[in-house]
């Protein structure tokens, strides 16, 4: 072929999605994929099987709450110590809203510094990208803003060695490595480390001077507003920062509120109520990765509480939590809404749990010592009973620690196409599911107490594989996620996908809404000059 010819070889256009993209050395994990069996298929094909709001079950109900919590012996006072298991609360502080506002603020900021530290390392017109949840993955580790007191000289420089010496050293390895793995030179990774560190003290220490100048102020912080909608509500202490949340979720968080606060007046309830409910809210939004805060389906929950008496979540948050006894990751904003702490300061006795971890690799490292060490105390006498769902990661470590272990009953995996889970962002989107990105792994852990106290029978593998089905979202909900730019696949083995452009929402029905709001408000339609 001539050099002319050549020349007219036209050049593909790269969309900014596609460029945006980085190039990845080594994936994450690498995913196995089962066969379908066809249950999910079919189950997806069914008629009107997605019931809209008021009509769903996203918990077991106050009532059932109620008794689950009181058979625990955890009762129904805040701080109440007994049972198996105890509530650990923090006295209310009434500038949380406030603070939490400050710190969401904080981590969209550090984002997008993180973003522009990758694009701005590179020389010329190389422009590297780190790979999809990598600022997420390191923040599930990173504790510095969560500090309530935090001292560091903001003109101390953070230096690589500085930071291996310090307990942050487990969640900088694990940003360092995703950059790697997308093709940083490891100098300049350790550069892009170091200077998240440099930014993150930077926040916590406006944090922490925030937080002394609000208790140190005689001005009333500002109070939280709501706003109802047809099908959702605002809150916010500025318009400029409005957090979503639909009514089923209201009422749910409501009820959990209520049964840790059954002393409080009732002129102060709904106050009290609505700044516990924005500080939540704040943090979980400001954290992202709804991904790591997905749920398995309602059906198995109640699968798991027939099949072996399951009551107890040990990684959730109040919004995604099934029983209303749960483990979670944020003891200052989840406790006034009941929960029993975190996972790793959790000592019961004796039970049967249900484990759904994030899917970081240290996290479930860690979730599986926390239980083989519950599994061994006093085996003979303290009945344990762990259901733990994790991806078909076959090099995970974890994953062959439950795999080798004496403690292991049943191993069951379903594939991907066949199940799917409840949206971590499902308590302020229309659609609940989410497919499942990869194939799902079932353990069954028990001691020998657990095996006799809590038997199971063998439809309880069918009934489970029946209950995932139901998450795999219909084909319209997949269209509106794919529309929205939230994607549907994953080319990490992480879980994560690349954010395309979210289309403008319009159409006749969204105008006709507008148009309903508008005659509502009695605003006329402004019209261009």
């Amino acid at each position: 072929m001539s050099s002319k010819a050549a020349a007219a070889v036209p050049v593909l256009h790269k969309s900014k999605k596609q460029r945006s993209k980085p190039t990845l050395a080594s994936k994450l994990h690498d995913l196995p994929v089962s066969k379908p069996t066809g249950v999910g298929a079919a189950v997806a094909a069914l008629p009107n099987r997605v019931l809209g709001q008021g009509k769903r079950k996203v918990w077991v109900g106050i009532e059932r709450c109620q008794v689950i919590r009181q058979a625990q012996g955890q009762g129904q006072g805040q701080g109440q110590q007994g049972g198996a298991m105890a509530t650990h609360l923090k006295p209310r502080n009434p500038l949380e809203p406030t603070l939490e506002a400050l710190r969401a603020a904080w981590i969209f900021k550090l984002r997008k510094l993180f973003k522009d530290d990758c694009v701005n390392s590179g020389s010329g017109s190389t422009k590297l990208s780190p790979p999809a949840l990598a600022f997420e993955r390191w923040f599930q580790t990173n504790e510095m803003l969560y500090q309530e007191s935090f001292s560091f000289s903001s003109k101390k420089k953070m230096t690589w060695s500085s930071i291996q010496k310090g307990a942050s050293a487990p969640a900088a390895d694990i940003l360092k490595q995703d950059l790697v793995r997308a093709s940083f030179p490891v100098g300049q990774a350790e550069r892009i480390v170091c200077a998240m560190y440099q930014h993150t003290a930077t926040a916590a220490l406006d944090l922490a001077a925030k937080r002394k100048e609000l208790e140190g102020s005689k001005k009333p912080s500002n109070a939280v507003q709501v706003v109802r909608h047809a099908h959702t509500l605002d809150l916010f202490l500025s318009k400029k920062h409005i957090l979503k949340l639909n009514h089923e979720h209201y009422d749910k968080l409501a009820a959990l509120w209520k049964v840790s606060h059954p002393e409080e007046d009732d002129t102060m309830r709904t106050a009290a109520f609505h700044d516990d409910l924005y500080s939540l809210l704040a943090r979980y939004y400001s954290i992202q990765g709804p991904g790591f805060q997905a749920a398995c389906p309602e059906q198995v929950f109640d699968s798991l509480a027939h099949g072996l008496a399951v009551t107890h979540e040990c990684f959730a948050s109040p919004l995604n939590c099934y029983y209303g006894s749960y483990c979670s990751a944020f003891e200052n904003v989840d406790g006034p809404f009941g929960t029993s702490g975190s996972f790793w300061d959790f000592s019961p006795t004796q039970g049967s749990f249900q484990a759904n971890p994030p899917f970081v690799h240290h996290v479930m490292v860690k979730m599986v010592e926390k239980i083989e060490s519950l599994l061994l105390q006093n085996e003979q006498n303290n009945a344990f009973s762990f259901v733990v769902i994790v991806p078909v990661w076959l090099e995970e470590s974890s994953y062959q620690q439950m795999v080798n272990s004496k403690f292991m009953v049943e191993h069951w995996i379903i594939a991907k196409a066949d199940h799917g889970f409840c949206d971590g962002a499902q308590h302020q989107r229309r659609d609940r599911y989410r497919a499942s990105p990869y194939d799902t792994a079932i353990f069954i852990l028990q001691n020998k107490a657990g095996r006799i106290r809590y038997p199971h029978l063998p439809r309880l593998q069918n009934d489970l594989r029946a209950a995932f089905a139901t998450g795999v979202p219909t084909e319209a909900a997949m269209k509106r996620r794919k529309r929205d730019g939230r994607g549907e696949t994953d080319e990490d083995g992480g879980g994560g996908v690349y954010k395309g452009k979210k289309r403008n929402r319009t159409g006749a029905g969204v105008e006709q809404r507008k148009q309903k709001e508008r005659k509502k408000n009695n605003k006329p339609k402004k019209t261009k000059k």
